[in-house]
């Protein structure tokens, strides 16, 4: 489901998606609605996922759009989480949070850590 500033970043860019979540997309402007969203598809990726969800439909309605979005972010985050466990298991290493954003880790390895100490020293 798209969130209510979602909703807003669409209604500013296509005038025929209201702010309540009405309305529709043309089929043309899919693929720019969702780099809005933050989600980039390759145009031949695009071309599969309007034939898969949207067949020949001309205007795609607004939750028929929430719902490509939502099976897009739910690959993203996925692939994210696929990589966090992968960076939680190296070896020589330990992670620090960021204290300007939320959600980001930075796994520093020990050697780079020692390298980087030399290299200042």
């Amino acid at each position: 489901m798209l969130s209510r500033e979602q909703l807003t970043d669409l209604n500013e860019n296509f005038p025929t998606v209201s702010e309540s979540g009405n309305g529709f997309l043309p089929r043309s402007d899919v693929q720019t609605a969702l780099k809005i969203l933050g989600i980039d598809v390759p145009g031949y990726k695009m071309r599969e996922l309007m034939d898969q969800h949207f067949g020949n439909e001309a205007q795609i309605d607004v939750d028929k759009f929430a719902k490509l979005f939502d099976t897009l972010d739910a690959q993203r985050n996925e692939e994210a989480n696929r990589w966090k466990q992968q960076t939680k298991q190296v070896s020589g290493a330990y992670q620090t949070h960021s204290s300007k954003q939320e959600n980001v880790q930075h796994t520093i390895r020990v050697e780079e850590e020692v390298a980087f100490s030399n290299w200042i020293n």
